[in-house]
C-alpha cells in the first residue's frame, strides 16, 4: 500500500479553467511506464488523499477561498484481450476507489493560509482507496468562491477548475 497524494493549484487570477496538478507516491509521479505510459498508475490498495492550492500572486487585495464542492468523475474504460482475456470487453466498476460510484463527492470548505500572495490549502475528509482493477477516465470538478477585498470593496466570485487524465489501478507488478 502506498500513499498517494494528488496536489491541485491553481492562481485565483488565472484566466483558464485549467488545475495544475500531480499525483506523487513516495515523493515521486506515478506515471505508467511501457504500455501504461501515459496513464496514472494506481496499484492495488494505495490511498489517495488531496490538497487543494490557492495561489494569489497579487499583493494588490486579499482574498478568501472557498471550496463549495469537490469532485472526482470516474468513467470506466472497457478490458482489453491484452489487460485482462478472460473479462475482454466488459466493463469494470464504476469507479477505482472503494464502492463508490462514478461521482464521487470530496466535500466542501475553507482553504486557510494568509493572503494575499501565501498559498492557501484545503484537505478534504475523505480518503479513498483503490479497490478496484480497471483502466478509468478520471476528471476532478473543483467549484470555488473567491471573495477578494481591495479597499474597502469587496467582489465574490464563482470559479470552476478542472482536469482530466486516464487511469489504471493494476496490481504494481
Amino acid at each position: 500500500m502506498r500513499d498517494v497524494i494528488l496536489n491541485v493549484t491553481f492562481d485565483i487570477d488565472q484566466d483558464t479553467q485549467l488545475l495544475r496538478w500531480n499525483f506523487e507516491a513516495d515523493g515521486k509521479p506515478i506515471a505508467g511506464q511501457g504500455v501504461e505510459t501515459g496513464l496514472l498508475a494506481f496499484q492495488l490498495a494505495d490511498k489517495l488523499s488531496v490538497n487543494v492550492i490557492a495561489e494569489c500572486k497579487s499583493s494588490e487585495y486579499t482574498a478568501d477561498v472557498h471550496i463549495d464542492g469537490c469532485h472526482f468523475i470516474t468513467i470506466p474504460r472497457a478490458f482489453t484481450k491484452r489487460e485482462n482475456p478472460e473479462r475482454a470487453g466488459e466493463f469494470p466498476e464504476a469507479s477505482p476507489f472503494n464502492d463508490y460510484g462514478a461521482v464521487i463527492s470530496l466535500g466542501s470548505g475553507d482553504c486557510v493560509g494568509h493572503p494575499p500572495t501565501t498559498v492557501k490549502l484545503w484537505q478534504p475528509d475523505l480518503p479513498m482507496q483503490c479497490d478496484n482493477l480497471g483502466r478509468w477516465e478520471l476528471s476532478m470538478v473543483l467549484t470555488t468562491t473567491i471573495t477578494r477585498n481591495q479597499g474597502g470593496l469587496t467582489h465574490r466570485e464563482q470559479r470552476v477548475f478542472a482536469f482530466d487524465p486516464e487511469c489504471e489501478v493494476g496490481m504494481g507488478t
